[in-house]
């Protein structure tokens, strides 16, 4: 009887010990498949963890995951350690988003962050009317991604939820967009007692108005005026507007003098990255959120230090070469000068005779991309062709 008993607990413990070997073989092997399906977090998800079941000796993988492939992917890599997992793995949106899905934001310019809370980094911004996806909910906030696949958390009171269907609705119904860099909606004309401001790119609903003011409802359902002079139907600007060297550059010409804020993608205040983000945007382009990202894609013009191949409107970036590091980026103007936001919105060069030179910018180039005269490619799209809007 102690001899049974003896194996018996020798193969118990021996079971008992195996259990965490194969919980870091299956948790490697997890991280390996997100690490190769979602190679940039910024734009997908893959977060996955592996626990105990708190009944037995199973294991459970419990985790995030975007792509219903990056789904079946992770869950197979860990069924080939453990075949009987238990599979937790939630596929966004979360099951508590519901119906409405999709969002529209309400306010003149909504602060997205790195987690739920003010006190959190923020890492870009959203305008009023910008189309959302909803992917989960915390408390007062809201996990969404933006039309640029940006993922990132904003407070709840900034963005009305819609389902597919209303925000069809919304896409059909005849909108404005304001080009300026800073307007109102009052309540009236009369009194002008403000209900929003609306920043460069702000979409709302409504005709182009006759005269000096506009009849507006902004998303959630507010309703006022706004003067016509930088509103423009949105569905026939949509078609006219085109990312030429001389729009572009004439487009970043006019946020000269507007303060950097990290974060920033919006005429009240920009990082570099937000800086050609809008500028692109407002001539009908939707770029990557960030620098980095923004390097990737495009026609691939010019490597070296004499940017003799160059045109205006070409994205330049900037940071080391070895190992490449892209930390920063602005838009090229001609005759070695360069717009961009460090500080503020300025125009520096970097030819070293003029007096505007830069060191910075001269002694960090790596490259340029061409982002005109291109046809929709991953990584830029033309507004007209994105889903959402």
């Amino acid at each position: 009887m102690k001899h049974l008993l003896y194996v018996f607990m020798s193969l118990f413990l021996l079971t008992e010990g195996c259990v965490p070997a194969r919980m870091s073989r299956m948790h490697e092997a997890a991280l390996r498949v997100c690490g190769e399906m979602v190679p940039d977090q910024r734009t997908d998800r893959c977060v996955v963890e592996v626990s105990r079941a708190t009944a037995g000796r199973g294991l459970v993988l419990r985790g995030e995951v975007l792509s219903p492939e990056t789904r079946e992917k992770v869950l197979s890599a860990a069924r080939a350690i453990s075949p009987a997992c238990t599979d937790s793995l939630v596929l966004l949106p979360a099951p508590g988003v519901g119906e409405k899905c999709f969002g529209l934001v309400t306010v003149s310019v909504a602060n997205l962050r790195a987690r739920p809370g003010h006190g959190a980094e923020m890492v870009s911004q959203a305008v009023m009317g910008t189309p959302l996806r909803i992917l989960k909910k915390e408390r007062d906030w809201v996990y969404i991604q933006t039309p640029d696949r940006y993922l990132s958390w904003t407070n709840a009171s900034s963005v009305q939820p819609v389902t597919p269907e209303e925000l069809e609705g919304w896409r059909k119904a005849p909108r404005l967009i304001f080009t300026g860099q800073y307007g109102e909606v009052f309540a009236d004309t009369l009194s002008l007692e403000r209900i929003s401001d609306l920043a460069a790119g702000c979409l709302v609903e409504g005709a182009h108005g006759q005269g000096a003011w506009s009849r507006v409802t902004l998303p959630g359902g507010r309703q006022g005026w706004a003067r016509s002079g930088k509103l423009h139907d949105f569905a026939a600007w949509k078609e006219e507007v085109s990312a030429t060297p001389a729009s572009l550059t004439a487009t970043a010409r006019t946020f000269s003098g507007i303060p950097y804020q990290w974060g920033g993608t919006s005429s009240k205040a920009l990082d570099c990255s937000g800086f050609t983000k809008t500028v692109w945007f407002l001539n009908g382009i939707i770029l990557e959120r960030d620098a980095s990202q923004q390097f990737k894609y495009g026609e691939v013009v010019d490597g070296s230090a004499h940017q003799e191949h160059l045109l205006p409107g070409d994205l330049l970036f900037f940071g080391r070469k070895d190992p490449l590091r892209i930390i920063h980026v602005g838009i090229y103007l001609g005759q070695r000068e360069v717009i961009h936001a460090s500080g503020q919105v300025a125009i520096q060069s970097m030819d070293e005779t003029q007096p505007h030179f830069s060191q910075y910018l001269s002694g960090t180039y790596v490259g340029a991309r061409r982002v005109t005269g291109l046809t929709s490619r991953f990584g830029y799209t033309p507004v007209k062709e994105h889903p959402w809007y």
